[in-house]
């Protein structure tokens, strides 16, 4: 997906402060450059940003790490304004436009290349990069000392500036995924303005990064909820298909509880990773409708359930189950976080949850559809059950009143 343009009258050397370093993916976990095949080393990538509103001539520009220079740009290189260029490790960086997200047609623009050299070689646990001129002047340069951004990225927050702090990508609210190349983290043009997000912590280990404020508090759109998550089904047949499985048995249950429809044509489910569920078009959650995305498996919530399980009822009319479109949800045990983002990127759902899910139950509000902390199920009032998929603690219908 190698973008060559030929250089334009317009185009000049860019000056100190107008070409950034963005995005540094050193810790791959999934197909990055979405050529097929997950590679922990052609999946790396350096994400350069051009800041400025003039197409920027690159040609020299060289790209370095503690030990050689691993990228040079060539002589048509011509970054447009307000335009990303991504140098991946290797491999064949493609744009299916199949899942996940970031496998999309790249913004109008985009610079895509492979390492000049062969490879990028980033080390985990710390490395220099530098970006500079064919005469030698240093444009950005960056350093980091630990392995902080875990099978994700880290990103400038706020993007494109030199001065901006470091995070990792996951810990964005409104951020898609694991990574975002070529992209902003909510996954628009950098010719789009910035979304705000809250900040959470994260202690990067990157040069001239800062700690955030503590997390900012769970945003919900208005009237639709979270209202259970299954991470751990322990020995439990939550999707009531008769096989007891760890995996197919997650579900998150979100609930309409406004008095309007929301449309979720579109949207997206991640986790801290990742998008793992897709909306179709024309997806609409009516008022006190429940929709429940099951990791695997096959739901079945029809009365001739072959498990024992006191949850495997008919379910109502209003109850929707879906199986998650990755084929997992893939939900951590010991901590999560769990993002639904509309067709725009705009965040609905950002919800955070830690080790209390470790224990062969769902997390759910107490009560129902309420504001407050997700708790273990078979702490609520309804203390017989450990899970209730589709329905209220208690087995009775999502109702509004």
């Amino acid at each position: 997906a190698t973008t060559p343009t030929t250089p334009t009258v317009s185009a000049r050397t860019p000056a100190v402060g107008e070409l950034v370093i963005n995005e540094v993916l050193y810790d791959p976990a999934d197909d990055a450059n979405c050529d097929g095949t997950h590679n922990s080393t052609q999946d790396e990538f350096i994400e350069l940003v051009n800041r400025t509103d003039e197409d920027l001539l690159l040609a020299g520009v060289a790209l370095a790490d503690v030990d050689q220079v691993r990228h040079v740009f060539g002589d048509v290189a011509v970054l447009p304004a307000r335009s990303a260029a991504v140098i991946f490790g290797g491999g064949t960086p493609t744009a299916p436009g199949t899942p996940p997200w970031h496998c999309g047609a790249p913004p109008e623009g985009t610079w895509v290349d492979t390492a000049s050299s062969g490879r990028l070689s980033l080390n985990n646990t710390g490395d220099t990069l530098t970006l500079y001129l064919e005469d030698g002047e240093t444009l950005d340069s960056v350093s980091y000392t630990s392995s902080a951004a875990i099978e994700q990225s880290m990103v400038r927050w706020p993007e494109a500036d030199a001065t901006s702090s470091w995070t990792a990508h996951g810990e964005l609210a409104g951020a898609l995924g694991p990574h975002s190349p070529a992209r902003r983290a909510d996954g628009r043009s950098f010719t789009e303005d910035a979304t705000t997000f809250p900040d959470t912590a994260s202690d990067t280990g990157f040069e001239g990064s800062s700690t955030p404020e503590d997390t900012a508090a769970p945003i919900m759109a208005v009237g639709l909820i979270l209202n259970e998550v299954m991470a751990d089904p322990g020995d439990l047949d939550s999707n009531c298909d008769g096989v007891v499985d760890t995996v197919e048995d997650e579900y998150i249950e979100i609930v309409n509880s406004s008095e309007d429809p929301v449309d979720l044509s579109g949207a997206t489910l991640s986790d801290e990773i990742t998008v793992r569920h897709f909306f179709g078009d024309d997806v609409w959650l009516d008022p006190g409708h429940v929709w429940v995305v099951f990791s695997g498996g096959t739901p079945s919530f029809d009365g001739a359930s072959p498990s024992s399980d006191s949850h495997c009822l008919v379910w109502p009319a209003h109850v929707t189950p879906s199986i998650a479109s990755t084929g997992t949800l893939a939900l951590n045990n010991t901590g999560d976080t769990l993002q639904l983002q509309d067709s725009t990127g705009a965040t609905m759902i950002y919800e955070s949850y830690g080790s209390e899910a470790n224990h062969d139950q769902s997390l759910t509000r107490a009560p129902d559809l309420s504001d407050t902390s997700l708790v273990q199920h078979s702490r609520t009032e309804d203390t017989g059950r450990r899970l209730s998929p589709g329905t209220r603690v208690d087995g009775s219908d999502f109702v509004l009143e």
